[in-house]
């Protein structure tokens, strides 16, 4: 199992999810950003048009005033042409005067006073206004035929138009106003998607003439502007400050108008790409989450699996173990011997090297099994195994080959070395190794004094004739391990065919 791999791939997972979350979040900044462009410039052109509507309609209702203000005073011109009755003002027909009167915005009221600065009262109308010393004084000491200047109504500023009543021979005969009240500005925005917050009409000195607010807004709260400003637009957060110069007058109109309906639309844009990220968000980490849990149950299922293959590899090799070594003595079995033995007689076939095979049995061992018993008995197999890898070389293979037989093979090895290696282990055997709980001597086994038992071995020895099988070599081994049996026990015999 590869855990290490597997836990960098879900960490490389998660980075890409993380890259690609960070794109689509920059993408998505990035397109909420260019609607915000978007929508301030469609707002600043939408409401530097409407200030140039209102300026324009503004502009007509000054031209409207002063054009009925002209007439009214070329009618009370022509009523003085004519002599007047004993202690009356010389004033033109009522009927005259209310035809061009009622032509006024309606949200305005019409001002008079004589050459002395008395109101002046005229047929049909009463409740007539004074107009403010500062005016007259425009009009009588400067000369001033027309002016636009600012009256206080209400606490706030209110726009008059006025103009110089000249008598017949050119002295100064008095002053005609029309005072405009602020609430006609609120009918001056031409589009109805950018209601007007505000609107202040600027003198040329940039004074305040006349303002107007919505909702009792605070007007000092209102923008202010230097008087050199022209046409220009400036987009807020929650409004749209525009100036526009009034045609024909010298005038600038500033407003704010609220850019809440744009507003509208482009939060409205933000809430479905929030609603969007979030969605995508959700179903990336969905799928992200169940990538991750894929993976690690199939790590689970991995790891599981290379335990019970761990186990079964262990299996595997005790059962091999078991299979190709002899349980009771720890070297190899007769299949292992076999096995082997046909693998080194076919290299001593192609290699053309000596190959010699030792039988060796234990003598009288039957006699050792009754007088001591099979516990006994063993220990003495176990005693031989460990004698015969005490003497035998690395190359050499010793394999218990059946009851108290044991049989060596003796790789690169001819017969005169055999035999040599055969009379070491002869002479080892003939050695006492065992001490038995009754150390009584018996046929067979031979006991020196307080040594133990001596159990020796007869030995038979073969080499392997080229293009003879394992089990030839294996026979004639065997046939002179049987001589050495008839002759006495306890010695060495050779395959006589060989000597």
């Amino acid at each position: 199992m590869k855990v290490p791999f597997r836990i960098n791939g879900v960490r490389r997972l998660l980075l890409i999810a993380l890259l690609l979350e960070l794109a689509m979040a920059t993408t998505m900044a990035r397109l909420l950003w260019v609607q915000w462009e978007e929508n301030e410039r469609i707002v600043t052109q939408k409401a530097h048009e409407e200030a140039v509507g209102v300026a324009n309609r503004i502009a007509q209702t000054l031209e409207r005033v002063d054009l009925l203000m002209g007439l009214m005073i070329e009618r009370m011109a022509a009523a003085e042409l004519a002599p007047p009755p004993r202690g009356a003002h010389a004033v033109p027909p009522p009927n005259q005067l209310d035809w061009i009167a009622r032509r006024l915005p309606d949200t305005s009221r019409l001002l008079m006073v004589d050459a002395e600065g008395k109101p002046r009262e005229l047929s049909g109308w009463s409740g007539a206004e004074p107009i403010p010393a500062s005016l007259i004084s425009l009009h009588a000491g400067q000369g001033t035929p027309f002016a636009i200047t600012g009256s206080v109504k209400s606490g706030r500023p209110t726009l008059m138009i006025s103009r110089r009543i000249d008598r017949a021979d050119g002295r100064f005969g008095g002053v005609l106003a029309v005072s405009l009240d602020t609430d006609m500005m609120s009918d001056l925005g031409g589009n109805p998607d950018l209601t007007l917050n505000s609107v202040r009409l600027l003198g040329e000195g940039g004074e305040a003439l006349a303002q107007w607010t919505r909702n009792s807004l605070d007007p000092a709260i209102l923008p202010t502007l230097p008087p050199s400003i022209g046409s220009w637009a400036k987009a807020r957060l929650h409004e749209v400050l525009v100036a526009e110069p009034v045609p024909g007058f010298s005038l600038r109109m500033v407003a704010t108008i609220p850019r809440t309906p744009f507003l509208q639309q482009w939060l409205s844009l933000l809430l479905w790409t929030g609603c969007a990220f979030a969605a995508v968000t959700a179903l990336a980490g969905f799928g992200i989450a169940s990538v991750i849990r894929e993976v690690w149950r199939r790590m689970a299922a991995e790891a599981s699996l290379s335990m019970a293959n761990a186990e079964l590899e262990r299996l595997i090799e005790k059962t091999r173990k078991l299979a190709s070594v002899d349980a009771l003595t720890g070297i190899a079995n007769r299949r292992v011997f076999n096995e082997r033995l046909e693998a080194e007689v076919e290299r001593s076939r192609n290699g053309l090297r000596p190959l010699s095979v030792i039988m060796l049995d234990l003598d009288h061992f039957k006699l050792v099994n009754d007088r001591y018993g099979h516990t006994f008995g063993d220990q003495v197999l176990v005693t031989a195994a460990a004698v015969l890898r005490s003497v035998l070389r690395e190359s050499d293979l010793p394999a218990r080959y059946g009851g108290e037989e044991f049989a060596v093979i003796l790789p690169n090895t001819d017969l005169k070395g055999a035999c040599t290696l055969a009379e070491r282990l002869c002479r080892a055997f003939d050695t006492p190794h065992h001490r038995p709980a009754d150390a009584s001597a018996d046929a067979g086994a031979e006991e020196g004094a307080g040594e133990g038992l001596t159990v020796t071995a007869s030995v038979g020895v073969a080499q392997y004739w080229c293009g003879e099988d394992a089990v030839g070599v294996v026979a004639r081994a065997d046939a002179a391990l049987y001589r050495s049996k008839t002759d006495g026990r306890n010695r060495v015999s050779a395959d006589l065919e060989m000597v």
